[in-house]
Formats: structure tokens, C-alpha cells, sequence
């Protein structure tokens, strides 16, 4: 994770969370339908949702929630929470994992 990011939200990754993964940069064109769609991470995997241009929404629909997240910002998904992105422009961005 950068130190020049500012988390949104309230979630944080757990201290000694170390990624494992990335994936890779996504815009408003290439993000898959499956971030698009409600999905969640596998027990144990935090994931931090990281945009490097233009802005996203970050969809919780059990808590009713939608929280902008833009450039030079993150989101701390936390694992098995049922989540999904909402393109709302030009976006570029990553979605780090973490255990």
C-alpha cells in the first residue's frame, strides 16, 4: 500500500495485513463486469480497492451505503462483505489484496 493514499471509510486493514495480489489497471472501459456486479472476497481476504484517477463508487448494499472513492484515495473492503463498483466517469484504478 502507498503511505501517499488516503484511506475513506471507516474499515481498516488489520495490522500485519500483507498483500499478496493485484490486479491489474483497470479504466472505464476495461473494469469486468464482475467488480460491476454484487460479489465478495473469500474468507480471510481483505482486498483495498485503490484509484489513481477520476473517481468510483464503492456499493455496500446491506449497510446502504455508496461512498465516493477518487484520485489519491483507497477503500478497505473487508472479507466477504458483499460489495460492488459503480463507474461514474473516467476512472483509472487497482484492487489490492490482502491476508
Amino acid at each position: 500500500m502507498t503511505d501517499a493514499l488516503t484511506i475513506v471509510g471507516v474499515a481498516r486493514l488489520p495490522e500485519g495485513a500483507t498483500k499478496y495480489a493485484a490486479s491489474p489497471m483497470f479504466d472505464e472501459t476495461t473494469a469486468p463486469q464482475a467488480l460491476q456486479s454484487e460479489h465478495q472476497t473469500k474468507d480471510g481476504t481483505w482486498a483495498l480497492l485503490v484509484v489513481h484517477a477520476g473517481a468510483i463508487d464503492y456499493v455496500v448494499p446491506s449497510r446502504e451505503s455508496i461512498e465516493p472513492v477518487k484520485a489519491g484515495e483507497a477503500m478497505v473492503i473487508e472479507p466477504q462483505l458483499v460489495h460492488h463498483i459503480r463507474l461514474t466517469g473516467p476512472v483509472t484504478f487497482v484492487v489490492e489484496f490482502y491476508r
